[in-house]
C-alpha cells in the first residue's frame, strides 16, 4: 500500500485533494493555509479538523451563502426553455426553406444587378469620395498661376484664396454628410468616417 493511501485512510489529503472536497482551487486552499483555517500534519491537510475549523469560519462547502436558495432554483428552472415552446419538426422544416427561398432571391437579385453588397457598394463610394476630395484640395495649385494671369492678381494671394475657399467647401460637404449620416438618410452606420473631411474639420483647417 502505498503512503498517500495509507494517508488517506489516517484522514489526511494533499492540499489538491482537499480542495476537491470543497469544490475551490488549489489557491483558495493555500489561502485559507496561509489564514491558519487549515491543520497541517506531516505536510498534508487534516480532513476533520480543517473541515471543524472552515465550518466555523463558514468556508469552502460549509458557506452556506453560496448555495442557491428554493427561489433562485425555481427562477433558474423557469429561465429554461419549454419542451412547448420549441418549434416542432414541420415548423422548422417550414423555417429552413423559406430562410433557403430568401437566400435564393437574394442571390438572383444580385445576378441581376437589383441588389447591391452594401460593404462593396460603401468601398466604392469611399473610392470616388477621395478621389474628388484629392482632386479639390490640388486644384489651387494646378489652376492658380493660370487665374491670377487672367485676373492680375498676385499668384500666392490667388493660390492662398482658393485654398481657403476649397477647404472652407470640403468642410461644409463633411458636416451635410455627418448630419444625413446621423438621420439615418445615408443608409449607413453614424460611425462611418465621412471622407471628405477626414477627421472632421480639423482636417480641413490645417
Amino acid at each position: 500500500m502505498t503512503g498517500h493511501s495509507q494517508g488517506e485512510e489516517e484522514g489526511l489529503l494533499t492540499q489538491a485533494d482537499f480542495a476537491k472536497t470543497h469544490d475551490v482551487t488549489r489557491a483558495m486552499v493555500t489561502n485559507w493555509k496561509k489564514q491558519g483555517q487549515l491543520v497541517i500534519r506531516n505536510g498534508m491537510v487534516d480532513v476533520e479538523a480543517s473541515d471543524a475549523a472552515l465550518q466555523d469560519a463558514k468556508l469552502g462547502r460549509f458557506n452556506k451563502s453560496s448555495w442557491p436558495d428554493s427561489d433562485q432554483r425555481q427562477q433558474s428552472e423557469e429561465a429554461l426553455p419549454s419542451y412547448a415552446d420549441l418549434p416542432t419538426v414541420n415548423q422548422s422544416e417550414r423555417l429552413k426553406a423559406a430562410a433557403l427561398a430568401d437566400i435564393r432571391q437574394m442571390d438572383a437579385a444580385e445576378r441581376r444587378g437589383t441588389l447591391v453588397n452594401r460593404a462593396l457598394a460603401h468601398d466604392f463610394a469611399a473610392e470616388i469620395a477621395i478621389g474628388i476630395k484629392q482632386q479639390l484640395e490640388g486644384f489651387p495649385a494646378r489652376h492658380a498661376d493660370i487665374i491670377a494671369e487672367k485676373l492680375k492678381s498676385d499668384p500666392r494671394l490667388t493660390a492662398a484664396t482658393l485654398t481657403e475657399h476649397v477647404r472652407l467647401e470640403l468642410a461644409e460637404i463633411a458636416d451635410s454628410i455627418a448630419d444625413r449620416l446621423a438621420a439615418g438618410i445615408a443608409g449607413a452606420e453614424p460611425s462611418t468616417p465621412d471622407h471628405f473631411g477626414g477627421d472632421g474639420r480639423g482636417a480641413a483647417a490645417t
